[in-house]
């Protein structure tokens, strides 16, 4: 399988607020997009018929996976589920969704000491006859009730 791998200096911790949200949505709307033509390409079964479930990622250790790895790992974590999500809405039901996320900062502990770290956690939004419903695949998937971005959703 040939893979890219794509980097970008925008740090989640720097602080600068509005500068990761902009490069965070650019991401996820990037990861979307590569789900849509995975979609429009060949068929793909609905997220939540399959026996993918949630896996979280060591803290910093960040690997997003289009819907045809999730599939084959059997696997994702939020922005992966919430992605392959959006583009199955957008393709096979015609609704306009998108990946929403919200911040929390954490205090975890690390070989060197205590550290503050800022989590997102990603989502699905979406309006259906004039009603906005948020999913949130992770924890349908499987997240347990104590990983840290079970408190950044919808409980």
């Amino acid at each position: 399988m040939y893979s890219v791998t794509f980097r970008a200096s925008a740090s989640f911790e720097s602080g600068n607020e509005a500068v990761s949200n902009m490069v965070l949505e650019a991401l996820l709307e990037c990861l979307v997009q590569i789900n849509v033509a995975l979609m429009r390409s060949q068929r793909f079964p609905d997220l939540y018929s399959t026996r993918v479930r949630y896996r979280q990622e060591p803290l910093g250790d960040e690997n997003w996976r289009d819907a045809a790895i999730v599939l084959q790992t059997g696997f994702g974590d939020c922005e992966d589920l919430a992605a392959y999500r959006v583009a199955e809405l957008r393709v096979k039901y015609g609704i306009h969704a998108r990946c929403i996320f919200r911040w929390k900062t954490f205090e975890v502990e690390t070989k060197a000491g205590k550290r503050r770290v800022k989590l997102y956690h990603i989502l699905v939004g979406f309006a259906k006859n004039g009603v906005l419903f948020i999913e949130d695949p992770s924890k349908r998937l499987g997240m347990p009730s104590h990983a840290p971005e079970q408190t950044m959703g919808l409980g």
